[in-house]
């Protein structure tokens, strides 16, 4: 994470997946002006995060079925749903 952040200059996040959530267990601040805001022990749905979509990339066909059906998606920001399109585009697991 460290390297990843030096690097970058940007936050670095670390998550571990619970239920269908993520949970941020670690992060290393941006060096930048702009920060996203986040805190260890947050938790947030997969849909909406860069490290949740991660995440679900690499579920597998049936898994991400089991978490499309099971999910109601929320609008959390004015363009995310516009954006999302779960069963388009979807490149599967990355194996």
């Amino acid at each position: 994470m460290e390297e990843l952040n030096k690097e970058t200059g940007e936050t670095i996040h670390l998550g571990v997946l619970n239920d269908d959530s993520l949970i941020y267990v670690a992060k290393l601040e941006s060096t930048q002006a702009v920060r996203i805001i986040s805190r260890i022990g947050k938790t947030a749905p997969l849909y909406c995060t860069g490290l949740g979509k991660a995440m679900l990339a690499i579920f597998s066909d049936e898994e991400l079925e089991r978490y499309l059906a099971k999910t109601r998606f929320e609008k959390y920001t004015a363009v995310l749903l516009s954006r999302f399109r779960p069963t388009e585009n979807c490149a599967g697991p990355l194996a």
